[in-house]
């Protein structure tokens, strides 16, 4: 559910943030000087940093494996923290910034954790200031990449990096989406009669978006 355009949204103080210079091979470093357990505000920070840096997938890959290594902890949480931390990024330019809430929000009874408590009373206050049922989707869809020619491992690790870039680039595909990302690849060669090979896959893509009619 999302707030009404006319719902006033409390404003934040955010601590302006400069573009990272972090390379991979600094947060690499970073990352092997990590201890098991780690300490929470290095990792935290560390990921803020890798957000910022806006790394190609690979070698973003290198850098949470690296933290894999150093804390124990998988890679599917850090890579699940590190997608929360550029949710926040991409609303608030500050991926350590708390993502501001609805005026409304204030209205709400917490517990002593400062969570909304579950009672009738805050469900009520919650469907009397949101708009409309909004629907969440996770679609699939498939991008088919080939190559033919002597030197087919490098054209197609080149085709599959220049893909994982333009996603990376453009996580919304120009607001269309919530969220764009693409799983690895994987290559079979094709023998074809009278010529060169094939290397070729399918690349699936999940695409996240929000719609207010799952009928457009």
């Amino acid at each position: 559910m999302e707030p009404q355009a006319t719902d006033p949204v409390e404003s934040e103080t955010v601590t302006p943030v400069v573009a990272s210079a972090d390379d991979p091979a600094t947060l690499i470093a970073a990352a092997e000087a990590l201890t098991n357990p780690p300490e929470f505000a290095a990792l935290s920070m560390l990921l803020g940093r890798i957000a910022l840096a806006k790394l190609d997938p690979l070698p973003e890959r290198q850098v949470i494996a690296r933290i894999k290594s150093a804390t124990g902890i998988g890679m599917s949480v850090l890579t699940q923290q590190l997608a929360e931390l550029r949710r926040r990024m991409n609303a608030t330019g500050d991926p350590h910034a708390p993502i501001p809430k609805p005026a409304w929000f204030r209205r709400l009874r917490l517990d002593f954790t400062g969570a909304p408590e579950r009672n009738e009373a805050n469900v009520i206050v919650a469907l009397t200031s949101l708009s409309p049922l909004a629907y969440h989707y996770q679609d699939r869809a498939e991008i088919e990449a080939v190559v033919q020619g002597t030197a087919r491992d490098i054209a197609f690790d080149t085709l599959t990096a220049n893909i994982g870039t333009a996603l990376a680039t453009d996580r919304t595909l120009g607001g269309l989406c919530d969220w764009v990302e693409a799983e690895a690849p994987r290559p079979v060669d094709l023998p074809v009669v009278g010529a060169a090979s094939l290397e070729a896959a399918v690349i699936p893509v999940f695409l996240h978006y929000t719609t207010a009619d799952p009928l457009a």
